[in-house]
């Protein structure tokens, strides 16, 4: 009975899924609206709204990953044999990996069947051409300002600044909270007042989103979530109320005050997800599902979105040839997903664990 309660009121993964579950939606109707094709009720400022409030999956995203890679290392530090470079260092080839089951694919079909263009296209000829590929394969090609098969591929490069940093911002953030905090928002709060300064443009997103990752983290060192599971539970709908308030502050603020708003606005929507798995809708298993295979879509989607949008369309259908649209890229793009998933749960099975257990 105990274990039940504690299940039902702690921010497991089953949340964090439904949460990025969530934001891989908003992700992918950002990215199908952000060039506008004369959508009727999307032009003009309706349309800039959208693209806007949409941006909200990036800060979400992260408050998420902060908090996951808090969880984890608290965890992992338990044990008397951890290292922090260890742990860093494993989270570090766990993302390279996932990335590199997308990346490598798509660099062979370029080799042979020119998608997405080929190589040199991409990248130039000679040392040059070698060298963008390299940074590109190591996911860091936003910093260095280099060509791309993808360019929404640069959040990797954040993910992977932030998982080299956490355990050493961990550490200073465990003795000086507020400072530490502090010291990350500044950046945040000079990028919503002022241009970013030249020598920093090519890392501007990591410097200002590093603050969402430390929200995170610290709403999982505080068990911030924990406790608003439980509040959600006693009082479902004064919490409602409340959540959905924020959510308009949120999407408020975001319009005036873009960057920190957007934050706000994150926040919110994992307000309305603890409330939301709370009442147990039967479609949160949908939101679930999607948020387990999200880093493959965020991966993948944007390499075929292009086509589909400029190519799909069904003169009968008029406005809702952009609901066809946002279904087939959902629809190839997790089909894709969970295929590769498959495929490395077999490659595993079949190559990699039988020969450790061969030469055990």
């Amino acid at each position: 009975m105990d274990s039940n309660k504690s299940i039902h009121s702690t921010f497991t993964i089953e949340y964090t899924n439904y949460a990025k579950g969530i934001a891989i939606i908003i992700l992918l109707v950002h990215h199908l609206i952000f060039i506008p094709f004369h959508i009727p009720f999307t032009s003009g400022i309706i349309h800039e709204l959208i693209v806007l409030w949409c941006k909200v999956c990036v800060p979400l995203f992260c408050v998420l990953s902060g908090f996951g890679i808090t969880k984890s290392f608290q965890k992992y530090s338990a044990n008397p044999d951890a290292k922090d470079s260890k742990f860093a260092l494993n989270h570090l080839k766990k993302l390279l990996y996932n990335y590199w089951w997308v990346y490598i694919p798509v660099l062979i079909i370029s080799l042979t069947l020119g998608f997405r263009g080929s190589p040199w296209k991409v990248y130039g000829t000679g040392i040059k051409g070698f060298l963008n590929c390299v940074i590109d394969f190591c996911g860091m090609r936003a910093m260095f300002q280099t060509p791309t098969f993808s360019l929404t591929w640069w959040f990797i490069e954040a993910a992977l600044v932030f998982y080299a940093v956490f355990p050493w911002l961990y550490k200073a953030y465990k003795k000086v909270p507020i400072i530490t905090l502090f010291v990350l928002f500044i950046p945040l709060l000079y990028r919503q007042f002022f241009k970013t300064p030249e020598f920093l443009k090519s890392s501007d997103r990591e410097i200002f989103y590093l603050f969402s990752f430390a929200v995170g983290m610290f709403l999982a060192d505080r068990g911030i979530l924990d406790k608003l599971i439980s509040w959600s539970n006693a009082r479902k709908y004064k919490y409602f109320s409340l959540s959905i308030v924020l959510v308009l502050i949120g999407a408020v603020s975001a319009m005036f005050l873009p960057f920190i708003g957007m934050l706000i606005f994150a926040l919110s929507i994992i307000a309305v997800v603890v409330f939301m798995k709370s009442i147990k809708l039967n479609f949160s298993k949908v939101f679930e599902f999607l948020g387990k295979y999200s880093m493959n879509v965020f991966l993948t989607h944007s390499l075929y979105m292009d086509y589909i949008r400029r190519r799909i369309w069904v003169d009968s259908l008029g406005v809702f040839n952009y609901i066809l649209q946002f279904a087939i890229v959902l629809v190839i793009s997790f089909a894709l997903s969970v295929a590769l998933e498959y495929i490395k749960k077999l490659v595993r099975n079949k190559f990699i664990n039988k020969k450790y257990t061969a030469n055990a």
